[in-house]
């Protein structure tokens, strides 16, 4: 599978998969458990595509992004309150999660954790 992913004539609410049209859609992060928090539910035979990534720590944590419980990145190192990551996906997604299956951050540590991304489901 190729990682690309194009905008659909200038319009930032639809990216093109080859021929098939994708909406995205956008989350909110709010986690403070240590361990798995949900971000994006399951969709049945979906996948969950990022292609937009922002969130910032409230204190030093380490933070992986997993498809259930199944890491899919390795860990974001955050040294201390206001670090983050932006990450914008220019043609394709960051990550993505097994067919079926939410898409959870995992903390390291009980530490409040805010943000946002945007995502398709294919």
């Amino acid at each position: 599978t190729q990682n690309r992913l194009r905008v659909h004539a200038n319009d930032t609410t639809n990216l093109l998969d080859g021929q098939v049209l994708l909406t995205v859609k956008t989350a909110t992060i709010t986690a403070s458990a240590s361990g798995n928090t949900q971000v994006v539910a399951a969709v049945s035979g979906k996948k969950i595509r990022v292609v937009g990534l922002a969130y910032s720590v409230n204190a030093s944590v380490n933070v992986k992004w997993q498809s259930a419980t199944t890491d899919i990145t390795g860990l974001f190192y955050h040294g201390g309150q206001g670090h983050g990551v932006v990450i914008e996906a220019s043609q394709g997604w960051i990550f993505e999660t097994t067919a079926g299956e939410a898409l959870n951050i995992n903390l390291s540590g009980a530490v409040a954790v805010g943000g946002k991304l945007t995502y398709v489901e294919v």
